[in-house]
């Protein structure tokens, strides 16, 4: 499309104020007196020299340095860097960390009844809308360490969205009292992080390592989530029954022909022992015999046999 610029043009005919159009790159005119030789008047930008009308162009230059964008008709300005919730340009140090800046985070929604902090280990408890809801997760018990999500990339205020970082780095949090370097497990109190492996029956969760230790917000971790999972959670495992009562036979895990481990109650025949009551019966049976171990001098044998011994002194 051709650009449009708009001239005033004196001695063109018919009435003060209409506007003619020049085919060819456009001229929008209109007439500025009602006699010929009138001056003709131009907007900004604009100039006519030897009759010909040129437009002022403006250049831009731009200093990665300074991140200064100068124009040679207007006013500089200064381009912003990009930010977490703005778009921006991306400084070269910026730049060089791309790859280690990867993060993957969840978009949540809190329902808690309280503002989860920023750092704090989060679990799934439900959905609202198109948004999972989350609480804070812990170690003590199944229900609320096997959906862990993550931690809290930022302060999440109650029935309020945000966001849980499932993986990559998180900073500007409290690390104190965890070690460098260490494993990060989810604690028994709830949103708790430790870098001691909780005991049994606690479950193991381990929410990522500590990059940086240190209080107030230096604190820096790498999150990266791995539920713990049950003995029975195995692909080739498979636990049908229920906790024995106190004092019942108790099942063990064995193998079974069908390739999986079961819980089963082992009978004598599968440890190579005799029928219930067999070794009973033996040992009544031993007991009452006359004389079990002929081999042996009985009592009364032992008396016969004293008897008729004689015991001579010289």
């Amino acid at each position: 499309m051709s650009p449009i610029i708009e001239v005033l043009i004196p001695g063109i005919p018919g009435p003060p104020g209409e506007a003619v159009s020049i085919t060819g790159p456009a001229v929008i005119g209109r007439e500025s007196g009602t006699g010929a030789g009138g001056a003709i008047a131009v907007g900004a930008g604009l100039s006519i020299t030897g009759g010909t009308l040129s437009a002022t162009a403006t250049d831009l230059a731009y200093d990665p340095a300074t991140r200064i964008l100068s124009s040679s008709t207007g006013a500089d300005v200064a381009l912003p860097l990009a930010t977490t919730t703005a778009a921006g340009l991306m400084s070269a140090a910026d730049k060089a960390l791309v790859g280690e800046a990867f993060i993957v985070t969840i978009q949540v929604h809190n329902r808690s009844g309280a503002t989860i902090p920023k750092g704090a280990a989060c679990y799934e408890v439900g959905s609202s809308g198109d948004l999972p809801t989350v609480a804070l997760a812990s170690a003590s018990g199944e229900a609320t360490s096997s959906k862990t999500l993550g931690l809290a990339l930022e302060a999440i205020p109650n029935n309020a969205d945000g966001k849980v970082l499932t993986l990559g780095r998180l900073e500007g949090i409290n690390t104190a009292g965890l070690t460098e370097g260490a494993t990060v497990w989810l604690g028994t109190s709830p949103g708790s992080l430790t870098t001691t492996r909780p005991t049994q029956p606690a479950h193991g969760v381990v929410l990522g390592l500590v990059v940086r230790s240190g209080p107030g917000e230096s604190g820096i971790l790498f999150v990266r989530v791995a539920n713990g999972q049950e003995l029975e959670e195995l692909h080739d495992v498979l636990i049908t029954g229920s906790a024995p009562a106190v004092g019942a036979p108790r099942p063990v895990l064995a193998w079974s022909t069908d390739g999986l481990w079961r819980d089963v109650l082992l009978g004598p025949s599968d440890v190579g022992a005799d029928a219930a009551g067999a070794a009973a019966a033996a040992v009544a049976a031993h007991t009452a015999a006359a004389d079990p171990h002929s081999q042996y001098t009985t009592a009364a044998e032992a008396i016969g046999l004293a008897a008729g011994l004689s015991l001579s002194l010289s």
